[in-house]
């Protein structure tokens, strides 16, 4: 070939004065020439060295050449950008780590911070103590950011693929030590360097599996714990195998000018400017009944609700500062809590933010509009309103301020408990032919960034909250600002001024908005706009924090209810998004209809998402279940494709993962009843177990769901679903327990009733037993029922008297780390080892005559093949006989099931190793065009 095409190896005396090249593989003690560098005759004038690099870790080492003169024209790539006009402000924290944390504790506990912390408990009066926390504060901002370098290139490089972080020092130390043994072995290649080589290569790549090993556990722990935290942002970066890299304004190219313009214009208070800025005067704390003084006992549990591994704000102090150093902080946070309760005075940079902008990946990057802000506060400010948070929440409550139509963030309410107040309703009203109940789904346009803070002041002032905590709330909003990253190298804007709106991510946001909006529920009830009635009450809205519905018996209702909407949103600084605003009319039969407010058309759909469940016009709920059901394909999918390449074959936490997001993501709104269909979901559940388990088709779902665990779908919807029966049985909050006591009874409390009694319950003695104790025998009676169907379609073996399912993963799937033992011992114990019997089945062959290629007459049974056959007697010695012989003169049936059973864990070990060797063995003699064979390839 290197004749034909006229090219040249180099990998030889090529020139006088040349000498031979080196060995490039060393395997088993020996070397030998095999990798080799050809090229034109035309090049080799130009070609200056041939060198072999040393690269001990493998068997192959690289071939480098080097070409003298020779060059070629060299572009920039896209992966240069040219730099913006960037301003001095830097936002750019240390990555938190253990080394990270510490050296914060090393410093926590040096003679300056010492001296700080007495100073500031200690301290005489505010201004005296603000200082000394602001000097706290810099300490540690010094160690935990990094400094504004200005002096950056004009090129910035997309930053590329990081090393494996499982590459630590120890495997550096063995890499470098393999390396001087190679060094011996290359200038004296005598037989006992040779062993020296290969020991230290062995023992370099023995610590590579394990720390490989480790890496990849540790990677399903952060997946299972993102998706607790519900951090679908990691989840999709690890499953995806994406490094984390910031998607910012620096990929759009925005200017920072561009940005303080955009949020200048987003946050300018209109009403202040009319109404005038001190229309609310503040008030006199000195005049203020006083607080208790805050305890440390209350610090501890105020940052005990901090969650971990939240990014800080602009002072760079992460949560693990303050929770992995509580003695320090405790009584410093309880006197700087308690002298702003009797002051009032905010630490300055507590009213700044930094927004961090996401593109919501759908219009223009250039367009400020289509990022996502995410707003960063200073850690220990968001403790401090978690204080606040409590005693505004418990006013709340005690003098009923909010309306039962709102259920946002308030305590024993969820999106289920208004969806399931929705369902209700449209069954109620559509239940008969003629009848209909209309819907207009309202979207606010930046509903938490428009509510005017002057006229939440006025309306809180109004009522009989507790004046200093009024004024307290009100100083944390005065004199707010923001800052932009409008780089990933943290580049920050000019700051600009917050006039309304209240403050994202603050954790007294969503109080304030539904405060806020409270209202709108008494001006929208009026009976002329026909709502629909539930338990003798008219509902005229459903809210859930900004997410409202607006309900009614008939179009002209629904239109007079738009219209006073509107106005309300005129007075109270509210915009509707048109475009995003909808309008269902849920009958047998819906009629399309024209819809208009302010000269904009609004659109009528048949489906719509609200509040993550689909509704359907007619009420159907497939929708709804063919919609969670490709969200989990979805997730399913990453997780199959993170198990097969950086999951190294990890079963048991891929089956975690599973329960923890794809079927979480199909029990959503599986509380409203059960589907019509289950086949979709369950098809999901299937497919990922197939997957995983590596099984053909013939294999049985059921035998599936024992081997791992699992049930199925719709007794987990039903779970679910009887759960929350119990919840809004024994549960007085909100509007959803009205639907057990409306005159109708919907299809939901029918079906609920016929389960329990099927189950052999009682309503009655379920509700008596108290609501924990029920939901425990619910759970029990279905997981029972459910493994008593799937052990019916499972192999005899399986079942012995010492050896039952339980609702946990078999052993073996943890115990047999290599991925072909397991998947051999799987197929074993599913009856699916390639064999007569295995193509039989797809050629439907009679099963008398699927008989064993041995010739010993006997059909090819998995019995056969652990106990009989001739094929595998080598192994089997090795494997199994002395496993047998300990338990003489039983049947073969008592054998078979002992080997497969996984009751010793060396017993499965020894059987998996015969079961892959035995596999290997019936490969060769497998027709490879058969049905066996297509199945071993499936495998």
């Amino acid at each position: 070939m290197t004749y034909r095409l006229n090219l040249y190896i180099l990998n030889r005396v090529c020139v006088k004065g040349d000498h031979p090249g080196e060995f490039t593989f060393f395997s088993g003690g020996k070397t030998s020439t095999i990798d080799y560098i050809a090229i034109s005759r035309d090049l080799i004038p130009f070609a200056k060295a041939l060198k072999i690099m040393p690269k001990p870790e493998s068997d192959h080492f690289p071939v480098l050449l080097h070409l003298h003169g020779f060059s070629q024209e060299i572009h920039l790539t896209e992966s240069y950008r040219l730099p913006l006009q960037l301003t001095e402000g830097f936002y750019k924290r240390v990555k938190w780590t253990l080394q990270v944390n510490q050296r914060i504790t090393d410093l926590l506990k040096t003679e300056r911070l010492t001296s700080l912390r007495t100073s500031l408990i200690s301290a005489e009066n505010a201004n005296a103590l603000m200082e000394t926390y602001r000097n706290i504060v810099q300490e540690l901002q010094s160690q935990l950011s990094q400094g504004n370098n200005t002096e950056r290139t004009q090129l910035q490089r997309q930053p590329h693929q990081q090393s494996q972080t499982w590459f630590d020092k120890e495997c550096l130390s063995a890499k470098k030590a393999l390396s001087t043994v190679y060094q011996s072995f290359k200038f004296n290649p005598t037989s006992t360097t040779a062993q020296d080589l290969l020991l230290q290569k062995r023992q370099y790549k023995q610590l590579l599996t394990r720390k490989k090993r480790e890496a990849i556990k540790n990677n399903w722990e952060r997946l299972i714990e993102a998706i607790k935290a519900k951090d679908t942002t990691t989840f999709w970066r690890i499953t995806s195998n994406i490094q984390s890299r910031d998607q910012t304004a620096v990929d759009s190219q925005i200017s920072p000018a561009s940005w303080e313009v955009y949020f200048q214009e987003l946050y300018r208070d209109t009403y202040s400017e009319n109404a005038g800025r001190y229309v609310c005067p503040n008030i006199s704390m000195e005049s203020l009944p006083s607080w208790p003084p805050v305890t440390t006992a209350e610090i501890e549990s105020l940052v005990a609700q901090l969650k971990p591994g939240k990014a800080p704000g602009e002072d760079a102090i992460p949560p693990e500062v303050i929770k992995n150093n509580l003695d320090f902080w405790s009584p410093i946070l309880a006197s700087l809590f308690t002298c702003i309760d009797k002051y009032g005075q905010i630490p300055k940079d507590w009213g700044m933010a930094v927004i961090v902008p996401i593109y919501k990946r759908k219009g223009r990057q250039d367009d400020p509009a289509n990022y996502r802000p995410i707003s960063l506060l200073n850690t220990i400010s968001k403790i401090y309103t978690r204080h606040l948070y409590w005693k505004l929440l418990d006013w709340m409550e005690q003098e009923n301020i909010l309306a039962e139509e709102q259920a946002g963030f308030r305590e024993g309410r969820s999106t289920i408990d208004q969806c399931i107040v929705l369902q209700h309703l449209i069954e109620k009203y559509t239940s008969q032919r003629t009848s209909s109940l209309y819907a207009a789904f309202i979207d606010f346009r930046a509903a938490f960034d428009s509510i005017s803070r002057i006229k939440l002041w006025e309306k809180l002032g109004s009522t009989s909250i507790d004046k200093r905590l009024l004024q307290l709330i009100r100083s944390l909003h005065e004199g707010t600002t923001l800052k932009i990253r409008c780089s990933s190298q943290g580049h920050l804007t000019r700051a600009v001024e917050t006039e309304k709106g209240v403050k994202q991510g603050c954790t007294l946001a969503p109080l304030l908005f539904n405060f806020y909006i409270n209202s709108m529920v008494e001006h929208l009830y009026n009976l002329d706009y026909h709502p629909p009635k539930l338990a003798e009450r008219h509902l005229s809205i459903l809210l859930y924090a900004d997410d409202a519905v607006l309900l009614s018996r008939t179009q002209v209702g629904l239109k007079r209810a738009l219209r006073a909407l509107a106005k309300y949103c005129s007075a109270e600084q509210l915009h509707l998004n048109f475009q995003k605003t909808k309008i269902m009319e849920f009958a047998k039969r819906p009629k399309n209809h024209t819809w208009r407010l302010d000269g904009h058309n609004i659109e009528q759909v048949s489906r719509f998402k609200y509040l993550g469940v689909f509704f359907h016009c007619t009420g159907n709920r497939k929708v709804h279940a063919d919609y969670v059901a490709e969200t989990a394909q979805k997730s399913s999918h990453a997780i199959l494709k993170f198990l097969k390449t950086g999951g190294g074959h990890y079963i048991p936490a891929a089956l975690k993962l599973f329960e923890a997001k794809p079927i979480a993501q199909m029990m959503y709104g599986a509380q409203l009843g059960p589907y019509p269909n289950f086949a979709p979901l369950e098809q999901v559940q299937s497919k990922f177990l197939r997957s995983t388990m590596q099984v053909p088709r013939c294999v049985s779902n059921a035998i599936l769901r024992l081997e791992t665990g699992l049930v199925r779908v719709e007794a987990r919807a039903w779970i679910a679903t009887l759960n929350y029966w119990l919840h809004l049985s024994h549960s007085p909050c909100g509007l959803a327990p009205l639907t057990l006591r409306d005159e109708f009874q919907s299809t939901w409390n029918k079906v609920v009733a016929t389960k329990i009694a099927t189950l052999g319950f009682s309503q009655k003695h379920l509700l008596s037993m108290g609501w924990d104790q029920a939901k425990v025998h619910i759970r029990q009676r279905i997981l029972d029922t459910e493994r008593q169907s799937d052990l019916a379609c499972s192999p005899v073996f399986n079942i012995s008297a010492d050896n039952r399912y339980t609702i946990t993963p078999m052993a073996y799937l943890t115990n047999l780390e290599v991925p072909n033992h397991r998947k051999a011992f799987t197929l074993a114990r599913c009856h699916a080892l390639p064999s007569a019997v295995l193509e039989g089945r797809y050629r439907k062959t009679p099963a008398l005559e699927r008989l064993c290629p041995c010739e010993s007459g006997h059909i090819e049974t998995i019995e056969h093949v652990l106990l009989q056959c001739m094929f595998y007697r080598d192994i089997r010695i090795n494997f199994i006989t002395p496993w047998l012989l300990k338990h003489p003169g039983r049947t073969e049936r008592y054998y078979t099931s002992l080997l497969l059973s996984d009751s010793c864990s060396a017993i499965t070990y020894s059987v998996a190793r015969f079961c892959a060797a035995a596999i290997s063995i019936r490969r060769t003699m497998t027709d490879p065009t058969g049905p066996v064979a297509r199945a071993i390839c499936y495998i």
